[in-house]
């Protein structure tokens, strides 16, 4: 059985969205979803969890890596001796003025997207991926963070 497919089985499993969990090797994904349907997902919050892990090489491989949205990342912010770290979606592929964040800790990351207000500052924003694209996201991060420091 593959990730794509448990990942499949636990979105069918959950048509009116809510909290959806699914794990590969050495990792888990907590998806917070408040729609599920047969081709794509509104996603509110996606948290990846895996090893511990060195934080600035897992921000150099997700800015590398990673592309929500076809969207670019790069590092904000790495401070290993605070144990995290940001990535943002780069400003030449923002939208609207609305952007990815993850934040980045020695176990896991979180995956958000963001709306610049006006007044300054952020809001959360929920996004919409296909169940394709949610499980490259997933793949993704999982494969980053499920190798530990000692591996």
């Amino acid at each position: 059985m593959s990730g794509r497919h448990d990942l499949d089985q636990a979105l069918d499993a959950a048509p009116q969205g809510g909290k959806i969990a699914v794990a590969g090797d050495g990792w888990s994904a907590r998806i917070d979803a408040s729609r599920v349907g047969p081709i794509g997902v509104v996603v509110n919050r996606l948290r990846v969890q895996g090893r511990p892990g060195d934080i600035e090489r897992r921000a150099q491989a997700i800015a590398t890596e990673l592309r929500p949205q076809g969207e670019r990342l790069d590092t904000v912010e790495v401070a290993p001796g605070l144990g995290g770290a940001v990535l943002r979606t780069r400003p030449e592929d923002m939208r609207g003025g609305r952007f990815f964040q993850v934040d980045l800790d020695e176990g896991g990351a979180d995956l958000s997207r963001q709306r610049r207000k006006a007044e300054g500052g952020r809001q959360p924003q929920p996004f919409s991926l296909t169940r394709e694209e949610l499980g490259r996201v997933v793949d993704t991060l999982g494969e980053i963070l499920s190798t530990g420091s000692t591996d």
